[in-house]
C-alpha cells in the first residue's frame, strides 16, 4: 500500500504523516505529500504540502517544498496533494500537483487547481488556465490528478471545467506566467459526463 494513517494509541488523534510517494522514472526524484511542518525551514502554513527530494547520493536526502506560489510563497487556505515528478538529465525537477490553496495563483475560479513546480525557478505555475491566450485565471471547474509524461514534456490532468481547452490552441510567449517554462503549444481534451482529461505541453 502507498498510504498510511498513524494515530496516537490513547487519543486516536491523527498524527502528522507523509504519504503518497511518486518516483521519477530515473529513480532519482521522489515527490510526496506531508502534514509535517519540520521537513523544510519556515513551514508555518498548517496545511498539507507537496515536497520533492533528490534521492541521489547518501541519506538523509535534501527536501524542497514544491507547493509554493508563482512568487515562491507558501500555500495557504487548503491542502496540496497528488504529486507527480520528472527529473531531467541535468537535474531539473518538475513536480505537478493538485492544490486547494487559495493563494498559489491570481483569479482562481475553481476550488482545486493543478500546478507545475520548476526547481530551476523555485516556484509553481498554474496549468488549468482558461483557454484564452492572455487570460491566466483558472478554469471554471476543479482540476485534479496530474501526471507528468515520461519525457517531462507534457502534463495530463482531469478537469470539470468547460473553458480551459479546445481541440487545438496556440499561446503567445506573453501568456506564459513563468519564463522558465516553455510555451504550451497545444492542449487536447476528451470530454465525458464526468468531466474532461486535458494534456498541456511544455
Amino acid at each position: 500500500p502507498d498510504r498510511y494513517e498513524i494515530r496516537e494509541s490513547e487519543t486516536g488523534r491523527r498524527l502528522r504523516c507523509s504519504e503518497a510517494p511518486s518516483l521519477d522514472a530515473t529513480g532519482v526524484g521522489v515527490a510526496f505529500e506531508s502534514d509535517a511542518s519540520d521537513l523544510v525551514a519556515n513551514d508555518t502554513n498548517g496545511v498539507r504540502d507537496v515536497f520533492y527530494s533528490d534521492a541521489a547520493g547518501v541519506a538523509p536526502f535534501a527536501k524542497t517544498r514544491a507547493s509554493v506560489s508563482d512568487t515562491g510563497a507558501e500555500a495557504t487556505g487548503g491542502a496540496s496533494t497528488s504529486a507527480s515528478v520528472h527529473v531531467s538529465a541535468g537535474g531539473r525537477a518538475l513536480v505537478a500537483f493538485q492544490s486547494d490553496a487559495t493563494n498559489l495563483a491570481p483569479s482562481l475560479g475553481a476550488t482545486s487547481n493543478v500546478y507545475l513546480f520548476d526547481s530551476d525557478q523555485a516556484k509553481a505555475t498554474l496549468l488549468n488556465q482558461r483557454r484564452t491566450a492572455l487570460d491566466q485565471a483558472s478554469g471554471d471547474g476543479d482540476a485534479s490528478d496530474p501526471v507528468i509524461g515520461p519525457a517531462g514534456a507534457y502534463v495530463a490532468f482531469s478537469s470539470a471545467a468547460a473553458n480551459i481547452a479546445s481541440p487545438s490552441r496556440s499561446m503567445a510567449p506573453s501568456a506564459v506566467p513563468n519564463p522558465g517554462i516553455r510555451v504550451p503549444r497545444r492542449s487536447a481534451s476528451s470530454r465525458s459526463a464526468q468531466g474532461s482529461a486535458s494534456v498541456v505541453g511544455r
